[in-house]
């Protein structure tokens, strides 16, 4: 089997979602479980494992990196010269995108696309183009949604044209078969993993007292629906909550954080603390009452499976592919999205019946592992093979 080359975009933001997945990547990379190298379109200053052998870097795509809207067309230009002139890379016989876009000029080559593999971890365009993210009829939100129905487009193209698609979940999968006319042939599954080792279950608590903790992980707040969260939280206003808030770094969003918890009348405490060092978010795992993210929206929820493996009580949405992680049910409480009334009914049921928490609790301790670091390195093999088995040209000529 040739070796894999992955094309890596957040050797940076090693905190982000897509970064820890990059790190299992290197260290999965760095043990021989998985035949690959990496190549990441910028310089190696502030990326994690920058010293390892097998990673690479594209200085030449630097000043195009992530510095004005539309650069990384150029990027992606450049990633593409690299493959298709250069001879580092001769001996692979696929190429990985970790995000999708900077495989558009490969999927444009004919001798090229079929070694290309495009991986898909949101539905974002789809669900905006949809209608699932309600926008103001403003200036502003009417080229938000020109820009959207424009990375509709580029996300179809190349995932058609690509010789292979990877979903993080069923429901993106239905969701490209739907809205893209997408073959189940040129789609695979990959879940994204969680590290069981650092996430250890916490003592079980057999009965939890006020004031209630409870924990909100998401960047994207508004996906998350922390709005509604509030509004379900001083609905419940005979109970007393202290709500810690990661992932929100910005002052400004911060403050209006502050502020919609007072729209809402929200009495507790509401701790922000903004991007935490991943030590520390396990930390706030074990120290927590239940996790809460009631998304609007979501293709998976890494965040779902890391409160799973430390045994922490989840309240959530039956959205997207949360469901896949929470064993339709049976691992969490879920809501309807955007529905406060719902959200107070399963925080209640999460908070007074202690026996119903604590089943789902061990549920989802069983259900996880099948989220392990393992398992994902050993389906990422069985994808390369695939990838390796479909007719194409090298990749490099």
């Amino acid at each position: 089997m040739g070796r894999s080359l992955i094309i890596g975009t957040q050797g940076r933001l090693i905190y982000s979602g897509p970064g820890t997945f990059m790190r299992y990547l290197i260290e999965g990379i760095g043990a021989e479980r998985l035949d690959a190298e990496i190549l990441y379109p910028h310089s190696h200053v502030g990326v994690f494992g920058a010293d390892r052998p097998f990673i690479n870097f594209l200085p030449s795509a630097e000043p195009f990196y992530n510095k004005f809207p539309g650069s990384w067309i150029i990027a992606s230009f450049i990633v593409y010269l690299r493959l298709r002139i250069g001879g580092r890379y001769r001996s692979c016989s696929n190429v990985w995108f970790a995000d999708r876009f900077f495989a558009l000029f490969c999927v444009m080559d004919r001798r090229l696309r079929r070694s290309v593999v495009v991986m898909v971890n949101d539905g974002t365009r789809i669900m905006e183009l949809e209608g699932a993210v309600k926008l103001a009829p403003t200036v502003s939100n009417f080229f938000c949604r020109i820009r959207t129905r424009i990375f509709f487009a580029l996300d179809k193209f190349i995932t058609r044209r690509a010789g292979l698609t990877v979903v993080n979940s069923h429901f993106l999968s239905d969701q490209l078969a739907k809205c893209y006319d997408l073959q189940p042939s040129k789609m695979v599954h990959l879940y994204k993993a969680v590290d069981l080792d650092a996430f250890q279950p916490s003592p079980v608590k057999a009965k939890l007292t006020s004031p209630y903790r409870v924990l909100f992980v998401k960047n994207q707040w508004h996906i998350g629906g922390l709005d509604v969260l509030l509004q379900a939280l001083a609905n419940l206003s005979t109970r007393s909550f202290t709500l810690s808030v990661i992932g929100v770094a910005d002052e400004t969003e911060q403050d209006e954080i502050r502020k919609l918890a007072s729209k809402a009348g929200y009495l507790g405490e509401l701790i922000q603390l903004g991007i935490v060092p991943r030590e520390q978010i396990i930390e706030h795992y074990a120290t927590a009452d239940f996790f809460c993210v009631p998304s609007r929206r979501e293709a998976l929820g890494v965040a779902f499976l890391e409160a799973l493996a430390a045994g922490l009580p989840v309240v959530a949405t039956d959205a997207g592919g949360i469901p896949e992680v929470l064993k339709q049910g049976e691992a969490g409480f879920m809501a309807r999205p955007g529905d406060v009334d719902s959200l107070v009914v399963e925080i209640q049921q999460c908070l007074d019946n202690d026996e119903d928490r604590l089943s789902r609790r061990q549920v989802g301790l069983e259900h996880v592992k099948s989220f392990s670091k393992e398992r994902m390195f050993k389906r990422m093999s069985e994808i390369m093979a695939k990838a390796n088995a479909q007719p194409k040209e090298r990749i490099i000529t």
